[in-house]
């Protein structure tokens, strides 16, 4: 396994589609963003260039080590280093350690 932190990592995405425009990257169909242990799935991926921002809607998980979020939306603000999740399930056993 890698030294390096996961938010120092490459970030890969894979999706069915792609659609680039100067304002936004838009992914859709299979989505998984990959940085480091950290992974995302989701049915599509809106990102935002200039606002530095990024929507992940439809069936969204996501994974690192100890624990596997679900729920029905990620937003990402990538300057203020937050996320908010609505419809969230948490599993893990880093939660069960907390509850």
């Amino acid at each position: 396994m890698s030294d390096v932190p996961a938010t120092e990592s490459n970030l890969e995405v894979t999706a069915d589609n792609t659609d680039v425009t100067e304002q936004e990257l838009v992914f859709t169909g299979n989505v998984s963003v990959t940085q480091g242990v950290r992974t995302m799935r989701a049915d599509k991926v809106t990102a935002d260039r200039e606002q530095q921002t990024a929507l992940a809607s439809g069936n969204v998980l996501f994974r690192e080590p100890g624990i596997a979020l679900t729920g029905d939306t990620i937003y990402y603000d990538s300057t203020l280093e937050q996320a908010e999740v609505t419809g969230a399930q948490v599993t893990g056993a880093c939660w069960q350690q907390i509850l």
